[in-house]
């Protein structure tokens, strides 16, 4: 019983490694043009408007935030006032699956790719 579970323990962890491998770093210039004017969302929790003038309307657990993104090289930065600056690299997969990556962390943030949703 042991090895069954360890067995499909390490059938997991090496799947995630595969799924992992099919995402793509964007450059700044294809940040730029894959967000503006798009939104990035868990589909529930979150949701960030990234307006093609560099503002930004972020949703989190029903309350609404204003702030601004920008790039600084490769890496987008988001703004929000009283919080502090995030960078964080975008990786994207076939489809509109996104991850936000902060290098020397290993741990991402995962959303969907979408058409900016009207919101109250």
């Amino acid at each position: 019983m042991m090895r069954a579970v360890a067995f499909c323990l390490m059938l997991s962890v090496a799947g995630t490694g595969l799924a992992a491998d099919a995402f793509k770093k964007l450059s700044g210039q294809q940040v730029r043009s894959r967000l503006a004017g798009m939104e990035i969302t868990d589909g529930v929790h979150w949701a960030e408007l990234y307006n093609k003038d560099g503002s930004l309307t972020q949703w989190a657990m029903g309350r609404k935030y204003l702030g601004t993104w920008t790039l600084q090289g490769d890496e987008l930065c988001t703004s929000i006032p009283k919080r502090e600056t995030q960078c964080r690299e975008v990786w994207i997969s076939a489809g509109n699956k996104i991850e936000f990556r902060t290098p020397g962390i290993d741990l991402a943030v995962d959303g969907k790719l979408i058409k900016q949703q009207p919101r109250p």
